[in-house]
């Protein structure tokens, strides 16, 4: 699993050969693998706006209704600004192109 990660992180995806130990099986190295390593939880806690909404929950089934009626409390986004906000986001793998496996 870390060689599949580390493989990510590299900017490979698909069937990727990265040891002699996996010579012969069938790969499948998401991209997104790569955040399992590049997510600054600190930080990312503090962007997210409905944690102390969540504060108040203590069943799992609570969970998502909660972050549902606060999400209905926000003002729409367009996608460009989504996507840029995603990729300011993460530090990981900065000035670097995706290649195909």
């Amino acid at each position: 699993m870390n060689g599949s990660v580390v493989a990510a992180v590299r900017g490979d995806f698909g069937d990727v050969r990265f040891t002699e130990r996996t010579k012969g099986s069938t790969l499948f190295i998401n991209p997104l693998m790569a955040l399992y390593f590049c997510v600054d939880l600190p930080g990312l806690a503090r962007r997210n706006l409905y944690l102390g909404v969540l504060e108040r929950t203590s069943l799992m089934r609570q969970v998502s209704p909660v972050i549902e009626e606060f999400r209905t409390t926000l003002p729409r986004q367009e996608i460009s600004e989504l996507l840029r906000a995603v990729r300011d986001s993460f530090r990981c793998g900065e000035g670097r192109s995706i290649r195909h496996a």
